[in-house]
């Protein structure tokens, strides 16, 4: 690969990129007068722009998603999402994160290097909150008749153990 090409024209030297890495430049000067032929070498560092990335996503609540975005990507990169804790959080192809179970989560942006630009790395911890605790039960008072010994009620909304108790147990 090209890195750079040189030409002269009356006293100057132009240099021009023609892709990225290190080239010297040898100069030759000829014998001319009262000057001795002459050489001299410098190098030219062709390098990529640099870019600082950084990323902005919200704190998202346990199973539901919010879409995490990175900034300072001035290239082409490609944008990767990973999450380092993915008990807590996942994070798609897109940056859309779930919250899992609630916790802290690193969700990281890994940016690739692109024609002109360096590769980079950003990240934002993010909290995963659990919903409001609920068993489901409506709260409207019921009634059992002198006909029957029992009544229901429906519990929904809650997948983890719930258990119930009277305030008086006593029997008839």
């Amino acid at each position: 690969t090209s890195v750079a090409t040189v030409s002269i024209s009356g006293s100057t030297i132009t240099v021009t990129r023609k892709g990225y890495g290190s080239a010297t430049i040898t100069v030759n000067a000829a014998a001319s007068g009262c000057y001795a032929a002459a050489s001299s070498t410098f190098t030219v560092n062709c390098n990529r722009a640099s870019i600082s990335p950084s990323v902005s996503c919200d704190n998202v609540a346990c199973g539901s998603t919010k879409t995490a975005s990175v900034s300072g990507n001035s290239g082409s990169g490609t944008v990767t999402w990973s999450s380092g804790s993915t008990g807590v959080a996942t994070v798609n192809s897109s940056g859309v994160v779930t919250g899992v179970t609630p916790g802290t989560a690193r969700i990281t942006a890994s940016i690739a290097q692109s024609t002109n630009y360096n590769s980079g790395t950003a990240y934002k911890d993010i909290t995963v909150n659990a919903l409001t605790g609920s068993t489901g039960v409506s709260t409207s008072a019921m009634t059992i008749t002198y006909s029957s010994t029992t009544g229901t009620k429906t519990i929904s909304g809650n997948t983890g153990t719930v258990t119930a108790s009277s305030s008086n147990e006593s029997d008839l």
